[in-house]
């Protein structure tokens, strides 16, 4: 009769960046054993040896611990299993089916440059290259961590779990140039994704992320108050293709459109009501939602001034360069007019959700239709309460007082 034995331990010889010890379970069958890794780990001196098991009473501790009993129980089913079959019950067979060799081992980031694959040739047709630019990273970030973390160097999808992705969530906040919290979170959700396509293909059936809470933080979008954005109306610039990208950012910050939908922007997406007011309309290329503008004096203005310019002789609207020339010489601009904040295209659909629309008075649900958002909460983002506008408010409040 092969005698089975289960046991833990931790590897003292593998402590992680973190300084915990990763934990083992080793099955001995007739003195013969194998160790696997239960992707669990503790810090060496809450370890006790003898009952093999974390010391202490909190929650973490008691959730590992279970999960320990668990394997420990699975350890005696798989033998059962073996001999139900009739075949040798061993060590190695043991470890076999409880990791599951005798399916195919996907591994995490052969799934994921898969993925990435399939993505890239959807551009255009369900996926922006933004996006795919961004998936590519995060896995760039996940094979560095994968390298580092791992010991063979890779991991299987159906050998993930929470700690795998904690782990990971720690690693880009503290690897050379660390990630913002946000900035991590977003990569986090990209992984996510990832992994609820194989859930989805039921290539695993462990969701890593089940219990995942980390929640993003509320940052407010800088943007330019009315002093600032007068600065850059009346400031002439010295060199053309500076005043050139001027002009398609003013252009923005009085329709409120990004700087990808401002790029595609031709005349047909012009159109005049029977007012002679000039429109318009256009999908958002980030939501595929419409964002219906009607023009103002200055995009008008501006629009008038390149008609016939050959930059926009092929029929687009404006002469818009690249983004990063373009945040480039915004940057040259700011300096020009004394403005010391960091300005990048971005700003622009921030000042006019802000300055333009929101201390002008027009309603929220107004700046959601031209601004082409799905959802108000993503208005409110950008339209925030301006110190300048509770004042304008609490005087029309003062006024009203004193006449009662």
């Amino acid at each position: 009769m092969n005698r089975v034995k289960a046991t833990f331990l931790i590897r003292k010889n593998k402590i992680k960046s973190n300084g915990n010890a990763p934990i083992y379970l080793r099955v001995t069958v007739d003195e013969k054993r194998k160790e696997i890794s239960t992707k669990k780990e503790v810090a060496p001196e809450k370890w006790c040896v003898n009952r093999q098991r974390v010391k202490g009473n909190a929650r973490e501790v008691q959730v590992i611990n279970n999960y320990l009993d668990q394997i420990q129980r699975e350890v005696l089913e798989t033998e059962t299993q073996i001999l139900k079959q009739g075949e040798e019950v061993t060590a190695e067979s043991i470890k076999s089916r409880m990791i599951g060799e005798e399916k195919p081992r996907i591994l995490l980031i052969d799934f994921f440059e898969d993925y990435l694959k399939k993505m890239k040739e959807l551009i255009g047709n369900g996926f922006a290259e933004n996006t795919y630019k961004r998936y590519r990273t995060c896995l760039k970030h996940l094979k560095a961590f994968v390298q580092q973390e791992c010991d063979s160097g890779s991991i299987a999808l159906n050998e993930l779990d929470l700690t795998f992705v904690r782990n990971f969530e720690h690693f880009l906040k503290t690897k050379d140039k660390p990630c913002s919290h946000n900035s991590a979170l977003k990569y986090i959700d990209h992984f996510r994704k990832v992994i609820n396509v194989a859930l989805d293909h039921e290539l695993t059936i462990s969701n890593p992320f089940r219990r995942f809470n980390s929640k993003y933080e509320t940052i407010d979008p800088e943007y330019l108050n009315g002093e600032e954005l007068r600065a850059i109306e009346r400031k002439s610039m010295p060199i053309d293709r500076v005043a050139r990208v001027k002009d398609v950012f003013l252009f923005c910050c009085f329709t409120g459109l990004a700087f990808k939908d401002v790029e595609k922007l031709t005349k047909d997406d012009m159109e005049v009501d029977n007012n002679g007011n000039y429109w318009l309309i256009v999908a958002r290329q980030k939501t595929k939602e419409p964002s219906i503008i009607m023009l103002l004096p200055v995009p008008l203005t501006i629009i008038e001034k390149y008609k016939d310019d050959p930059e926009t002789a092929s029929g687009n609207l404006l002469p818009v360069i690249s983004n990063q020339k373009t945040n480039a010489y915004l940057k040259e601009i700011a300096l020009l007019c004394g403005i010391k904040k960091n300005i990048t295209f971005h700003m622009a659909r921030h000042t006019f959700g802000t300055t333009v629309s929101l201390e002008n008075d027009v309603p929220m649900d107004t700046v959601q239709k031209i601004m082409g958002h799905k959802d108000i909460r993503s208005t409110m983002l950008y339209a925030r309460v301006t110190r300048r506008k509770v004042g304008r408010d609490l005087e029309r409040l003062r006024e009203n007082l004193s006449e009662k």
